[in-house]
């Protein structure tokens, strides 16, 4: 059922459950796992089945990299979250990424792959993929194309299955309405987190709806799934009863903000034209959906002291019109326009236009290609980078701006490590010695140690994580292994935001993965 509340009514105070904030992959998850659990929930959304610019304008904060519209742009407030524009890259975490590795500091996850597994598996059908299993020989097996041969292990192929996109307000958006135990509210901003008066509980939320009169939301266990901004913000901004905000005892709310940085490093000229990289190109053949990448072995980043990365091939083959890449600046132009706020009312709409021709057109315009007797140019290396949680890196309050109910809005300062860049620059070096060794080709490397971070003209893959991170020690963390908000009793976070690390992948799949795990917790609790 759906309540509007640009439209209808409600009292000076709504009882449930559980109260979720948030109606995007991992709110909607959890709701619907609550609700085969038979709990009664009540799912509150700021924004409403499209893309408005009033609840848009709620995004809207301070970034200290000066990157116009980056808040406002990169995550969408409305039933379906930021699924809106999401590309639909999906593979797990690796090993590696939920272990303590002593290159990187405050690495290390507090729940193993193990825990995650059989989460992950159901996460595919829920991200409509096409199999619960990323096995890259498989792949290979099924597309009847080669992977990638190495001298030595440094490097293996991990490979990435594609979503449609899965847009999930649209996907289940008809299971929602026809629940008898879920109760979304549409337009409906919480403004404040409301702790009992000795503060090891959640008594209520305080939300407004459009036409700003307040009402509160009272619950027996509470859920921000708002995103990696919002989540830390909004414990930031709760200030009744702990002046520094809500879980923020040790000043860790906002801290260790992560995105996925990405750039072109140079491009790979293969020994031999005919050398066979289909398995590494985009294929949307309803079965076959996905790609192959280039990732480092666990080893290769020990020794290196690297943080882990996955390099994505985009071939230019001779006599073929380079339509992938065409497609690619299309993108990039509607990006550059949103991040300056000249987001149109269908904005969600042309996004997910642009990447249902990314994900199927182009790949199909390559499909017909790739049984051609066709030679390999070069390829472009487009390296996407795991950020290293770094503490500085955060999101805090501004000073002198509010939103429209009052709240100050949130500044970002995203800093990626000096560090980081060092030891991916000296993973790409050893990329180029392996392509050489190898006999596959020889690698054009664009930037090295001796030019300076902004030479690499970083971008920024939209992925918020790490602001609300998970730690069984509360000294190191604001939620603990199932997600409850340290010291308060019934207060749990859904979504990237409690990523200790973020591995390589995109974080929609671990998202959901999460989301299934902490509703099982949730739903095992009296």
């Amino acid at each position: 059922m759906f309540i509007d509340l640009a439209n209808d009514k409600v009292g000076a105070s709504v009882r449930t459950d559980v109260a979720i904030v948030g109606a995007g992959p991992a709110g909607l998850t959890l709701a619907r796992r609550l609700e085969a659990r038979g709990h009664d929930v009540l799912v509150i959304e700021s924004g409403s089945f499209a893309y408005s610019d009033a609840a848009q304008e709620l995004n809207s904060g301070e970034d200290a990299g000066h990157r116009d519209g980056y808040l406002r742009a990169s995550r969408i407030r409305a039933f379906g979250g930021t699924s809106f524009h999401w590309g639909g890259w999906c593979a797990p975490l690796d090993q590696a990424d939920f272990e303590q590795r002593n290159w990187i500091r405050h690495s290390g996850w507090p729940i193993s792959p193990a825990d995650l597994a059989p989460h992950y598996a159901e996460a595919t059908e829920i991200c409509e993929l096409n199999d619960r299993h990323f096995s890259t020989e498989k792949w290979s097996a099924e597309r009847a194309q080669p992977v990638l041969q190495w001298k030595e292990e440094d490097f293996g192929t991990t490979y990435f299955q594609l979503s449609p996109p899965t847009r999930f307000g649209t996907k289940y958006r008809d299971a929602v309405q026809a629940s008898t135990r879920i109760t979304t509210l549409l337009n409906a901003t919480v403004t404040a987190v409301q702790l009992d008066p000795g503060g090891g509980s959640c008594k209520a939320l305080a939300v407004r709806g459009p036409d700003g009169k307040p009402f509160q939301i009272q619950a027996r266990r509470y859920v921000l799934a708002c995103g990696g901004i919002e989540n830390a913000r909004l414990l930031l901004i709760s200030t009744d009863v702990h002046r520094n905000g809500v879980g923020n005892a040790r000043d860790l709310v906002g801290r260790f903000f992560m995105d996925h940085p990405a750039f072109t490093s140079g491009a790979m000229v293969p020994v031999d034209p005919k050398l066979n990289v289909d398995l590494y190109v985009y294929d949307s053949h309803p079965k076959l959906r996905g790609f192959g990448t280039i990732t480092p072995s666990r080893e290769l980043m020990r020794k290196l002291a690297a943080a882990n990365f996955n390099v994505e091939l985009i071939p230019h083959f001779e006599g073929v019109g380079n339509s992938f890449n065409e497609l690619k600046k299309d993108y990039w132009t509607l990006a550059h326009r949103a991040k300056r706020g000249e987001l149109l009312d269908d904005f969600g709409s042309n996004v997910s236009t642009f990447f249902s021709m990314l994900g199927n057109g182009a790949a199909y315009a390559w499909s017909s290609v790739l049984n051609r007797d066709r030679q390999l140019q070069f390829a472009d290396l487009r390296h996407h980078l795991e950020c290293s949680p770094n503490a500085e890196s955060r999101v805090t309050l501004a000073r002198d701006r509010k939103d429209r109910f009052g709240n100050p809005v949130p500044r970002l300062d995203w800093r990626v490590n000096a560090g980081d860049v060092e030891g991916w620059l000296r993973c790409q070096e050893a990329l180029a010695l392996a392509f050489g060794k190898s006999h596959l080709g020889r690698m054009r490397l664009d930037f090295d140690s001796s030019k300076p971070i902004e030479a690499l003209k970083i971008e920024s893959s939209w992925h918020h994580m790490g602001t609300t991170r998970m730690h069984s020690d509360p000294k190191q963390g604001v939620v603990d292994e199932n997600c409850r908000v340290h010291g308060v009793s019934n207060l749990y976070i859904a979504g990237s935001s409690v990523f200790p690390t973020s591995g390589h992948a995109n974080p929609t799949l671990t998202i959901v993965a999460l989301a299934l795990r902490l509703g099982d917790h949730l739903g095992r609790k009296d």
